[in-house]
């Protein structure tokens, strides 16, 4: 049973261009023989995709990209260490984390971070022309585009992100039955963030479904190679800001003519956008009264449809991930708050 085992995950990682991981150290053969009871091919499968995932951090500052102080986010310090090494920190301190990579300006990655300070193996990937290309472009660095594979995909914009939520979003998500799993984190984990009486704080804007409050959390597991309708990734990333409702119309008259459903996915994202509406200019109660309409499961098969791909969202009721930095008084907000909200996590 145990040679036949350790054949299967030879095979499963032959395809890579360099070694994913050790054998040993994850303790396979232990997992193998320790068992008396049949396992089947896809047993073996879900312990090698829950194992152990490599993970890109996004540094780049080309197409889309959203600067603060005129400079790359990355790069900007916060309490004696740059935005991109609090986040290196976070995922070199996860359990379910092998190998790091990070990808943008190779010149200030070299000149900025010390890879001596990590356990875990780091290693710079030159930037693209876009988010996307830089994504499409380190996977293939990374393993080889005939490989299937999945990567943890986060911002370098996430100071207060945590290793515990790090690996919880891994080991929740379920990534080995979709090919894309996007995190959320609900209003009421978010509630640590706000102002007080006494002190500034961070009130993010929110979806409102039928199952939960919440936002986006900044974590992704993507099997990049499976993503046939790259273009609609793109075009959905540079309108990202959907509290700019230009950006939901230009969204709307750029992909909902070649997408199959359009009636389902205008009623929906038009709903989506009037509750996003309504909260951010604090009428809360017009969003909550929408929610009943918007089924996140119904949400989900629209954009395993138009992706072409099995999306899921996994919420987590804990976390700091989804706090990013978009403004120059959000880098300001966190500075004065960081000690207080990470000794809090």
């Amino acid at each position: 049973m145990e040679n036949s085992c350790i054949e299967f995950f030879e095979t499963e990682i032959s395809g890579l261009k360099k070694p994913w991981f050790d054998l040993g150290f994850f303790g396979v053969r232990s997992i193998c023989s320790e068992t008396s009871r049949p396992r089947t091919r896809t047993f073996y499968r879900n312990i090698f995709m829950t194992t152990a995932i490599d993970a890109l951090i996004l540094a780049g500052d080309k197409e889309g990209y959203v600067s603060v102080h005129h400079r790359n986010k990355a790069f900007l310090s916060l309490k004696g260490k740059c935005l991109l090494e609090h986040v290196i920190k976070a995922v070199d301190r996860t359990q379910h984390v092998r190998n790091i990579f990070v990808v943008g300006p190779l010149d200030t990655l070299t000149s900025s971070i010390n890879l001596s300070d990590y356990q875990k193996p780091v290693e710079f990937l030159p930037q693209s022309t876009s988010v996307i290309d830089n994504i499409l472009t380190s996977y293939e660095t990374i393993y080889s585009w005939d490989a299937d594979y999945p990567l943890l995909i986060l911002p370098s914009d996430i100071p207060l992100t945590t290793p515990s939520e790090i690996d919880a979003f891994i080991t929740g998500a379920d990534y080995f039955k979709y090919d894309y799993v996007m995190g959320f984190q609900t209003e009421k984990a978010l509630r640590a963030f706000y102002p007080t009486e006494t002190h500034d704080g961070i009130r993010m804007s929110y979806f409102y479904f039928k199952q939960f409050i919440g936002r986006h959390n900044n974590l992704h597991i993507v099997w990049p190679n499976r993503v046939k309708n790259v273009k609609l990734v793109n075009t959905t990333y540079n309108l990202r800001y959907q509290k700019k409702f230009q950006n939901y119309l230009k969204w709307v008259a750029s992909i909902v003519p070649s997408t199959k459903g359009k009636g389902k996915i205008l009623r929906l994202t038009l709903l989506m956008q009037l509750a996003l509406i309504g909260d951010y200019m604090g009428v809360d109660r017009i969003s909550k009264s929408l929610r009943p309409l918007m089924d996140i499961r119904e949400i989900e098969a629209c954009i395993s449809n138009a992706l072409r791909i099995r999306f899921r969202v996994y919420c987590m009721d804990f976390g700091a991930s989804a706090v990013d930095i978009d403004s120059e008084k959000d880098l300001e907000i966190i500075s004065e708050r960081f000690d207080s909200w990470k000794n809090d996590r």
